[in-house]
């Protein structure tokens, strides 16, 4: 069943909305009733396997992924899943939004590992993914 998870407005006034569509296995971005992304995923054992993210050409560069993962990563925390990334956007994500950390499964983190983000230099944090 498909639900939206959070809405909000973008600086330009466009009206944000992310839908868990959960029999497809994806989340979307909704920019004022038209999908402005995706972020797709599969299931493991008690974990959300995530595989890709997707901006829609004139969506990109505003900054709206981050709202679709902020809203997707917080659906899962309230689910009590956790997660394995094989998507380099969220890779940089977890990079700079070390509160979404704890998320990441331990046993299977996926392309994303603690051991190394801590050996990442600072540059690579800071740049964008």
């Amino acid at each position: 069943m498909d639900h939206a998870l959070q809405r909000s407005q973008s600086p330009l006034g466009e009206s944000l909305e992310v839908v868990h569509h959960e029999a497809e296995r994806f989340y979307e971005l909704m920019v004022d009733g038209r999908s402005g992304g995706l972020l797709v995923y599969g299931l493991g054992d008690n974990r959300i396997v995530f595989t890709h993210t997707f901006i829609a050409e004139g969506f990109r560069g505003r900054g709206l992924s981050n709202v679709m993962i902020e809203s997707t990563l917080d659906d899962v925390r309230a689910h009590g899943h956790t997660v394995t990334n094989f998507c380099p956007v969220l890779d940089h994500f977890f990079d700079t939004h070390p509160e979404y950390l704890p998320l990441i499964d331990e046993r299977v983190p996926g392309t994303w590992s603690r051991r190394d983000h801590e050996q990442r230099p600072a540059s690579r944090a800071a740049s964008p993914g």
